[in-house]
């Protein structure tokens, strides 16, 4: 294969993979994540987290627990959890839902960096009778100096935040007041995760 063979070969691969997420990737991601999608019950605010683990681990904000345990509505039921980590630096809680039996859990996928230009997906209104998918994008990546990145998703704190695929990247723990959110991903509490999953 030529020079110029192989440099159009890898533009139409950077064309593909920076297209806009279809239709029928959308409601494939909203399929494959509304179960995995719950509401947390905090003390003085509620709102959304994911279930990360089959034990009934849940990625949520800080925002939404307090000091002690926590409750979750998970279809329909409301179930106690136990708050495993909470970490004000970076916004976000883990809870353990603490009720047998196994829970649907996102597929994820840890990446180190949520790189600049990337399609992310969040799930607005999940357990309404409209629900809906928005597109946005990575408009600055995490780095050494901070570990949020910056999209242009407006939905707010505790939010799951996916890739075109489907999969679950990392959490928005921030709403700004201009159409945007700061979003942790999943590497920066990858230990984290690990450890209280495989418990």
């Amino acid at each position: 294969m030529t020079c110029l063979a192989i440099a159009l070969a890898l533009l139409v691969q950077a064309a593909q993979t920076s297209a806009r997420p279809t239709s029928a990737a959308l409601r494939r991601t909203y399929q494959a994540n509304r179960f995995s999608i719950l509401e947390v019950l905090g003390p003085k605010r509620s709102g959304l987290g994911i279930i990360v683990g089959a034990g009934g681990e849940v990625l949520t904000s800080i925002d939404y627990v307090g000091t002690g345990d926590a409750k979750v509505r998970f279809q329909g039921r409301e179930l106690p959890a136990r708050i495993v980590l909470s970490d004000p630096r970076l916004k976000v809680a883990l809870l353990e839902i603490a009720a047998p039996g196994s829970f649907p859990s996102a597929a994820v996928k840890v990446q180190e960096a949520l790189a600049a230009g990337n399609w992310v997906l969040g799930i607005v209104r999940p357990q309404s009778a409209r629900p809906s998918v928005v597109v946005g994008s990575v408009l600055r990546a995490n780095d050494e100096k901070t570990p949020f990145a910056e999209t242009n998703l407006a939905i707010p704190p505790g939010s799951p935040v996916f890739d075109p695929q489907g999969r679950l990247v990392g959490i928005a723990v921030v709403r700004r007041t201009k159409g945007s959110s700061s979003v942790l991903p999943l590497a920066t509490i990858k230990e984290q995760l690990a450890t209280v999953i495989a418990q």
